[in-house]
């Protein structure tokens, strides 16, 4: 995103509308470190005090943590935090141009990425000392790893896992990147026998589903079963006065999940689509109407043209087209299987593979 012209770097204009848009963010919001910031903030107080974490939960926010452990031993403290969380913001937005740069043009690339930096739902969460922006950025950078055809497969075999592993860590639905990944390289290459492609599907399919079961098990915003007893559409706000007793790690595995959508198959299909709604409608009855209204207005051009470019998608790149579909589709079963969230933060990690998308209906539009 540099551009050296007569031997002087000149800064590419979408470096500095960024800086605008971050200082802009920063000015409105501060630095926010309320509400959920403080549960991180607490969490690491007590892990430097104690050693270790005071539940097991936490050990699927570890990087973010850790991070909030290591600038306070500094002693740079919420700002240190911030800073981290924006220099990997810009780095994140390098990387999202670079991959788009590959797969399009200059021009598909400049635009995508513009829209990125500009996409103030996304954006403000970097002002936020939530786990959202750390998220986001690892995501962008696991899929530069995984999606750059500048990476040779050795790289790769490093750099994956190893961006999966930090972005499991960043929040519990990095998991969901275990078969995105996975059965988006199964979909796409065609070097392994069919028989093959089974076998190991079938075996990261068990993987997955015991690392699901194990992180089931718990209370509280990990209780999966208590969403679809009290109908919640959004978290923690349920629909009906039905009392929930947490008394029984084993009532939050997937059986009792099962059971209980064979036995409420109607109420299970009215909350798909209703939690649906929510989350790609992303209207909140709470929200004023400029606020809706400005939702609107970001996401869904952003939706039709990333629908318009699925063709250019596959034709292009396969890994690309499967990864996106796949991540769209399982995030989206696992809102259908949850909730969504009251400040629409869980449909935040789609917004680059979205742009991603788009860049190819701009390319389409606009040929070098």
């Amino acid at each position: 995103m540099l551009q050296p012209t007569n031997k002087k770097i000149i800064l590419n204009p979408l470096i500095s509308i960024w800086a605008i848009v971050q200082l802009a963010i920063v000015f409105y919001y501060g630095i926010y470190s309320e509400q959920e910031a403080l549960k991180y903030i607490s969490e690491a107080d007590y892990l430097l005090k104690n050693g270790h974490f005071s539940e097991p939960k936490y050990l699927f926010y570890a990087s973010y943590i850790l991070l909030h452990l290591f600038m306070k031993i500094i002693g740079a403290g919420t700002i240190g935090v911030y800073l981290t969380q924006l220099s990997l913001n810009a780095l994140a937005t390098h990387f999202f141009y670079k991959l788009t740069l590959e797969y399009t043009n200059k021009y598909a690339a400049n635009i995508s990425t513009l829209l990125l930096i500009i996409f103030i739902p996304y954006q403000a969460w970097t002002a936020h000392l939530y786990t959202e922006s750390l998220f986001c950025s690892c995501i962008v950078f696991l899929c530069y790893s995984f999606l750059s055809k500048n990476l040779s497969w050795k790289k790769k075999a490093i750099s994956v896992p190893l961006l999966l592993m930090l972005t499991i860590l960043s929040r519990p639905t990095g998991l969901l990147f275990i078969p995105i990944i996975f059965f988006a390289f199964l979909l796409s290459t065609r070097h392994i026998k069919l028989s093959y492609k089974c076998l190991l599907a079938m075996i990261v399919t068990i993987l997955f589903v015991a690392i699901l079961q194990y992180a089931m098990y718990g209370k509280g915003e990990f209780n999966f079963l208590k969403p679809f007893v009290q109908e919640h559409i959004i978290c923690g706000m349920p629909t009906n006065n039905i009392a929930f007793i947490e008394n029984d790690k084993a009532d939050n595995a997937l059986p009792a999940l099962w059971q209980f959508i064979s036995n409420h198959t109607t109420t299970f299909l009215k909350l798909i689509g209703k939690r649906l709604i929510a989350f790609w409608g992303l209207y909140r009855t709470y929200f004023s109407w400029k606020h809706n209204l400005m939702l609107a207005f970001f996401f869904y051009p952003v939706y039709f043209l990333f629908v318009a470019g699925l063709k250019s998608q596959f034709a292009n790149s396969r890994m690309v087209f499967y990864t996106s579909l796949l991540t769209i589709f399982i995030f989206s079963v696992s809102i259908v299987i949850t909730c969504d969230d009251w400040h629409n933060r869980f449909i935040m990690p789609l917004v680059p593979i979205l742009l991603l998308g788009t860049a190819f209906t701009v390319k389409k539009i606009y040929k070098e």
